[in-house]
Formats: C-alpha cells, structure tokens, sequence
C-alpha cells in the first residue's frame, strides 16, 4: 500500500478537506523544513526514512521557501493500524507544532493534525 500526502501551511488551520484550502503561506526555507522533517523522521531529508518493516518515507521538497511538502508513504509487511497510527502521531505533532496541516491526495481528506 502507498499513501500520497501533502503538507501545506493553510491561512485558515479549521479545514477538513483540502478543497476547503483557497490561501496558504510558506513552510519555510528549504533548509529548515529539511531539518524540521529530519528530526522527526531521521534520514528522509537526504534520502528515504525506514521504520523497520513497518513502512518507509520519502519526501520531495520544491522551491526556497518550500510552498508545499509532498510525501510517499509505502506500507511494509509488519504494516498495521497501529503502524498508522504512530505515523499519523508523529506527523500530527510535526505539523502541529509549525502550524502545517497534512492532507491525503486520494481523497484530499485531513490526516494530520
């Protein structure tokens, strides 16, 4: 399984959707969202993050500031709810603490926080 996720810093942080999104702001500089991601997910700013067999991280960041954050979450065979779970935690306190909100592309819906 693969998740797409963008990760966006909307004006308004009440959004369910992300068709409800009409303005958003800068993540911030590219170095410093590379860190922000790093320290959170160690190793997925220069490459791929690997949580044991559980899944795998990649994260394509564009532009000085970075406008967006794209991310590709690939399911691995230990994979479960919790395994989600985790993720969505530790993506949820990511954007909570820089005001970002993570949204799933296949239905545009809200993940995190």
């Amino acid at each position: 399984m693969s998740i797409d996720i963008i990760v966006v810093k909307p004006a308004g942080h009440d959004a369910e959707s992300l068709n409800e999104i009409r303005e958003v702001s800068p993540l911030g500089d590219l170095q410093c969202v590379r860190q922000f991601f790093d320290a959170t997910f160690p190793g997925v700013a220069t490459g791929v993050f690997t949580n044991g067999e559980e899944y795998s991280l990649e994260v394509t960041l564009t532009n000085d500031p970075v406008g967006s954050a794209h991310l590709a979450l690939r399911s691995g065979p230990t994979w479960s709810p919790s395994s989600r779970e985790r993720f969505v935690e530790s993506l949820g306190e990511l954007c909570r603490r820089l005001q970002w909100v993570a949204f799933a592309v296949s239905d545009n819906s809200r993940l995190a926080p």
